[in-house]
């Protein structure tokens, strides 16, 4: 069967109050018997904290909703026959099946009474039965989210199920016990919190939830929300504590309060109100949108983002990291620059930091030494286009984990999809600066990407004289209020790609009024930008050969995996980038270590310090301005690692600061499969050159490559056999050699630890490790040992996965 993921709401604790006469119609006579012992358990447990398992029996009215593809919202017994639960939960869902009329098809759907474990479908305690009817309030009005309550007709009376009982509902007197402050208690299946996603809340969550939260005063809660919904006091309740309240999969669920007698009341549902704000956060009382419509940003999440400020040290436009020296913004954030105004000298940069006024480092603070503003950028066309400017900072960022560039996309293709927005602009169409300037955090807010064709339509159907461009991105919504808005220009529009990296794909433009028609977003790809002389992070794929330059035969950023291991700072060894931390070489590389365990780390071996890894080298001899040098964390060696025959001669090498892409440093992908179907592959490294005079070392200071034959096994111990060496290879091993009888091509002294690959599917993959090299040797014709990458996958990926995610490393 087809699974889907159910649908998501994000609640607020903001609960649908009964009504006296929807109470006096659910309290027949008839059902005043079932009534009597309304809102008592079997198992007391006074103490509720949040997120606990409830005990069982302990909220014996509790009922489940399940379509075929599982539990979808939670009810109440109130009645032999009758449940209360939210209108929303059967109101337009697209997991319900609807008859033409647009009534619910109650065959689509069941209902089990007297639930606590969603897994367990035989508990003793519990019913299923289907529904008879739906009854939603009169009044309800989905798009005010008024009057959310239905009530439900249920086909088996629970006086089949004796361990079901009613919940009591509340009287008259109940509104002068329900005050400010008085405790409550939650029950329900939901997420566990904000960010756990619904396969993760389908496999963990089981037992019935419950938690203790507080009940607010109606003034706060409609100062709270009130740039969120309008909502007449009398018909919504607040309720809710930090990281304590109902989440998704609780609609529907009661709030209740237990008396003096130890009884239960239902004095309200959880209800459907404000699409955007997280159920842990319920009781944050600032107003938590910044960014129109948005939520507070988490620390250290968007690391990229940078704050403009004026000489006056006050935010104005937001800008984007896209390298150690360069921002991106908007240009009309620097319109005066275009007239010679040198002004941005006044101005600052702030990076790493989620608030713009925080100015405690000083380190964080740079200056603007060069505005670029794109050539052919108009301020006075009807139809502003190429709306960006590249700043450079007067020296270098250090990357931490608070600072760090985002990837640039490599293609212009995002239509139909959701994209993020983060900055620091206005929060509310109705907000003054006095009060922006009270909340100075990141925020952030989801939009939907439309086609230009689409918002250009939208746009005409207002009577709006814009043409939408190529260069442009349209992203928002219609009479949503959420958008950019004043303050967020130059920030930038990206979405997350499967390895979970933030891609840029546009920076805030223009709009037409903040939070009424899409905005306008600047496409942002690296053909618009100045890439001459900017190495720009990219968004990430494993083993993508790059076009550079070819220099007397080789390439230099042909393979931007390639890495040298340098001893002392002077080269020793290759290396092969698979992740943004990790490396493979060969384990003999470290031989001169004075023992070599499983894994050494810098903190218990100090003679580690002796290495580093450079990536993005292409010349030995030449300092170049895309190479950088990190240093090593630790080392891991494989546990049956042979040093007298290079037997599973492979090491992990782990950096001690994630790699930053760049179009000179990219990862190469592992293999899916053996090798034996290949004729031939590539070996690279900056090892000794013996058909060169060594009198001329730039002849050899340059990354170097080779195709070579791959031999079976058989047939190189053949050969090794018959040039009298003693070589048997192991399983582990393979051997790779010269194509032609009159050449004698091979891996040797400085390419140990490099990558032989080969080409699959137009990605380069990592089928081997150089290992034993004999060009050096008295045969110089026998092929190379080689350490065979898919033998050792599970030892890589045990490692690598504990620590850091591979860069989409399999083809």
């Amino acid at each position: 069967m087809e699974e889907r993921s159910l649908p998501t709401m994000k609640l607020l604790v903001i609960f649908a109050v009964f009504a006296n006469n929807y109470r006096q119609t659910l309290c027949a006579p008839a059902d005043a018997g079932a009534l009597r012992h309304c809102g008592q358990y079997t198992h007391r447990d006074p103490k509720i904290v949040g997120g606990v398992n409830a005990a069982n029996s302990e909220f014996p009215w509790m009922a489940s909703f399940k379509t075929k593809y599982g539990h979808f919202c939670s009810g109440f017994v109130v009645a032999e026959t009758f449940l209360i639960s939210a209108a929303h939960c059967f109101h337009n869902n697209p997991y319900l099946d609807y008859t033409s009329d647009r009534f619910v098809d109650l065959t689509s759907l069941n209902v089990t009474v007297g639930e606590y474990s969603l897994k367990n479908q035989n508990e003793a305690t519990e019913i299923v039965t289907s529904l008879k009817k739906i009854h939603l309030h009169p009044h309800y009005d989905p798009k005010q989210k008024q009057n959310d309550i239905a009530v439900l007709e249920i086909a088996d009376g629970i006086s089949k199920a004796p361990e079901v009982s009613p919940v009591c509902l509340p009287n008259e007197d109940y509104s002068k016990i329900i005050t400010k402050g008085t405790k409550a208690t939650v029950v329900g299946w939901g997420k566990l919190n904000h960010s756990q996603n619904y396969n993760d809340w389908k496999t963990k969550v089981d037992q019935l939830k419950k938690v203790d939260v507080t009940i607010w005063d109606t003034e706060t809660c409609v100062d709270r929300y009130k740039d969120f919904l309008e909502f007449p006091s009398e018909s919504f309740l607040c309720a809710g504590e930090k990281g304590k309240e109902s989440c998704e999969g609780d609609s529907g669920s009661p709030l209740m309060h237990l008396n003096s007698e130890g009884v239960w009341t239902a004095i309200g549902i959880v209800a459907n109100v404000a699409e955007d704000i997280p159920c842990d956060e319920v009781n944050q009382f600032e107003r938590n949108s910044r960014i129109l419509g948005g939520l507070v940003a988490g620390e250290a999440e968007f690391p990229f983002l940078a704050s403009i400020q004026n000489s006056d040290g006050r935010h104005f436009c937001g800008a984007t990291i896209i390298s150690n020296k360069f921002l991106l913004t908007s240009a009309h954030c620097f319109i005066d620059s275009m007239f010679g105004s040198e002004a941005y000298k006044e101005h600052q940069i702030l990076v790493g930091s989620n608030d713009w006024a925080d100015k405690s480092n000083a380190s964080n603070l740079f200056k603007i030494s060069k505005v670029i503003i794109h050539p052919q950028y108009s301020y006075l066309k009807p139809n502003v286009e190429n709306d960006i400017a590249v700043l450079k900072l007067d020296r270098p960022l250090q990357w931490t984990p608070r600072i760090k560039p985002i990837c640039l996309a490599n293609s212009a293709g995002t239509d139909n999809e959701v994209g993020t927005i983060a900055g620091w602009g206005v929060r509310s169409l109705k907000e003054s600066v006095a009060d922006w300037l009270r909340d100075t955090t990141l925020h952030k807010v989801s939009l939907p990407i439309w086609t230009n064709a689409e918002c250009q339509t939208v746009y005409r159907k207002h009577r709006i004289n814009w043409n939408t461009k190529a260069s442009h991105i349209c992203a928002g919504y219609q009479q949503e209020d959420r958008d950019t808005c004043q303050g967020d220009s130059g920030s930038p529009l990206f979405l997350t790609n499967e390895n979970g990296a933030k891609v840029a794909y546009g920076i805030v433009s223009v709009g037409e009024g903040c939070g009424k028609l899409p905005g306008i977003y600047t496409r942002k790809t690296q053909s618009l930008l100045c890439s001459n002389y900017i190495a720009f992070p990219t968004e990430i794929q494993c083993g993508r050969r790059r076009a550079g330059r070819i220099i007397n035969g080789t390439v230099t950023n042909a393979f931007p995996w390639m890495a040298s291991i340098k001893e002392n700072d002077f080269h020793s060894c290759g290396a092969t980038i698979i992740s943004s931390k990790f490396l493979l070489s060969a384990a003999h590389c470290f031989d001169t270590l004075t023992s070599i365990g499983q894994i050494i780390e810098i903190r218990t071996n100090p003679l580690l310090s002796k290495w580093s890894i450079t990536l993005g080298e292409f010349n030995m001899l030449e300092e170049e301005n895309h190479e950088i040098t990190l240093p090593i964390e630790r080392l891991i060696f494989n546990a049956n690692y042979n040093r007298r025959h290079c037997i599973n001669d492979i090491v992990l090498i782990e950096l001690r600061d994630e790699i930053i892409w760049t179009n000179h440093i990219q990862p190469i992908c592992l293999p899916q499969e053996d090798v034996q179907k290949y004729d031939s592959a590539i070996a690279a490294g900056w090892g000794r050159d013996f058909t060169k005079n060594l009198k001329h070392p730039e002849d050899n200071s340059r990354l170097r490559f080779v195709e070579l034959a791959i031999y079976d096994n058989d047939k190189c111990n053949h050969i090794y056999q018959e040039r009298s060496l003693s070589i048997q290879l192991h399983q582990t091993q393979m051997c790779a050699g010269t194509k032609y009888a009159n050449e004698a091509h091979d891996t040797n002294d400085g390419d140990s630890g490099g990558p032989l690959f080969v080409n699959l599917g137009g990605r380069e993959v990592v089928v081997g490790i150089t290992s034993k090299g004999t060009v050096e040797s008295i045969h110089p014709k026998a092929p190379g040992i080689y350490t065979r990458v898919y033998q050792f996958l599970h030892f890589i990926n045990s490692h690598i996965h504990s620590t850091t995610l591979l860069a989409n490393n399999h083809v």
